[in-house]
């Protein structure tokens, strides 16, 4: 998931403390509450450390049955696919659902690779990843994360954005 809209409203920021806008505030809950509703609540967040990423899982984690372990990852701040990929292998904790908390063009390039097309990950926008009905038969890491690379073959479960659900949350028609 990319964090939600953020404000450039004061110059005298760096970009890591930018914070959310009106937008940004308003899109986290709606945006959790798809996931929620889907089915996809996380087991653990891993979430960049910039401000506008923490403020975006804040406004998410009332929406949330329950209490996902979060970890803040210095590797998520605008990083590349690559350490997207090695931070998600390394910090999963064992867990399967996996809400990762980033920004662009990292989050857009990684979930394109994966998924094997393209998409286009505006602010809050959330692409949810698994593996496929039937996974390709080769030797089983301990957990199927620990080797998670761009070669890893997952299927598109869901993909969403803001402009996507009506004022009430729900997939608009």
């Amino acid at each position: 998931m990319r964090h939600a809209k953020s404000s450039h409203g004061d110059p005298g920021l760096s970009d890591h403390q930018r914070p959310l806008n009106s937008r940004g505030r308003r899109d986290s809950p709606r945006m959790a509450r798809w996931l929620s509703d889907q089915g996809y609540e996380p087991e653990i967040v891993l979430c960049s450390t910039s401000q506008r990423t923490r403020e975006t899982l804040q406004l998410m984690l009332d929406q949330f049955s329950g209490e996902p372990e979060i970890r803040y990852c210095d590797s998520l701040y605008l990083s590349a696919p690559e350490s997207i990929l090695w931070t998600i292998s390394s910090e999963h904790g064992g867990h399967s659902r996996v809400l990762v908390l980033g920004h662009n063009p990292g989050m857009s390039m990684v979930s394109s690779v994966l998924s094997r097309q393209a998409l286009q990950m505006p602010t809050a926008a959330a692409a949810v990843l698994g593996l496929p009905a039937e996974p390709p038969a080769h030797e089983t890491p301990s957990h199927w994360l620990d080797d998670l690379s761009q070669q890893t073959p997952l299927q598109l479960a869901a993909y969403m954005y803001p402009k996507g659900l009506d004022s009430h949350g729900e997939v608009a028609s």
